[in-house]
């Protein structure tokens, strides 16, 4: 699996974590099943799905069993309602296409038990520019260098999570920060990845700027800290698995983002 390092350019601080994606075990104990509730809805021109699976014990394969005969809501503030689908073995589809401001609400029936969650859409934010250059490493070799740069509100809290394609295929590499100590200034997002370094001349770089909230942003900076081995126990800050905001017992994460992208081709 490669490994990303990721470099918030600031003179003040460093913003935000970066890795690869990679899949976590749950720390389990043989307890009652859990749902694992995992889906999105956005303002981008895709199609909004919602993953359902339970957990099994920890000293099972893991070979998570996908819940099919779930009732999955999900509804706006503008009295918009939106009954997923099941398909087989891709989750539940609906229609929802996101708009910037709502508030969207999920709620998933299952076995008498209800879970939900409430989030609203942030106001999505342009990127400036985006470009890769060179750079020595501490062992004198070169390193590419991605850095985007785009213009952050004043004023008010603000949460990124930045998702990087090559052809249009995600690369595996993604940083995510909120704008601390840099409210309204220009944020420069920096990554060093090994993704990068088979790119050639005529290739396309793909940014995606999500603008998540903030309980999306603690999902990610729990899961990021278990996967680098900062998981629960006694006295620990970090959970044994990272915080959802689905109520009800779930594990998972209901992500409504807005989205902008830049591309940029390898000269």
């Amino acid at each position: 699996m490669k490994k990303s390092k990721l470099i918030i350019l600031s003179i003040l601080s460093i913003l935000s974590f970066a890795s690869c994606e990679k899949v976590i075990d749950l720390k389990l104990d043989n307890t009652d099943p859990r749902l694992v509730i995992s889906g999105a809805i956005s303002d981008a021109d895709s199609i909004p799905i919602i993953k359902i699976t339970q957990t099994i014990d920890y000293n099972e394969p893991n070979n998570f069993p996908e819940i099919q005969d779930a009732t999955v809501v999900v509804r706006d503030d503008f009295g918009g309602a939106d009954t997923f689908q099941a398909r087989s073995r891709q989750g539940y589809r609906g229609v929802t296409l996101g708009v910037p401001g709502r508030t969207y609400s999920l709620a998933v029936f299952h076995d008498g038990k209800e879970y939900n969650s409430s989030v609203k859409m942030p106001i999505p934010i342009a990127i400036d520019s985006v470009n890769i250059e060179a750079i020595t490493g501490f062992g004198g070799e070169e390193l590419p260098l991605l850095t985007t740069y785009f213009q952050d509100p004043k004023g008010e809290k603000n949460y990124y999570y930045l998702n990087y394609l090559i052809n249009g295929e995600n690369s595996g590499d993604f940083s995510f920060l909120s704008d601390d100590l840099r409210d309204g200034e220009e944020i420069q997002v920096g990554t060093i990845s090994d993704d990068y370094e088979g790119v050639e001349i005529g290739d396309t770089l793909t940014v995606q700027l999500q603008c998540i909230d903030a309980s999306m942003y603690e999902y990610y900076r729990t899961l990021e800290a278990l996967e680098s081995g900062g998981g629960g126990g006694l006295g620990s800050t970090t959970p044994d698995n990272p915080v959802s905001n689905i109520t009800g017992g779930a594990l998972g994460y209901f992500k409504v983002f807005s989205q902008t992208e830049k591309d940029f081709i390898i000269q």
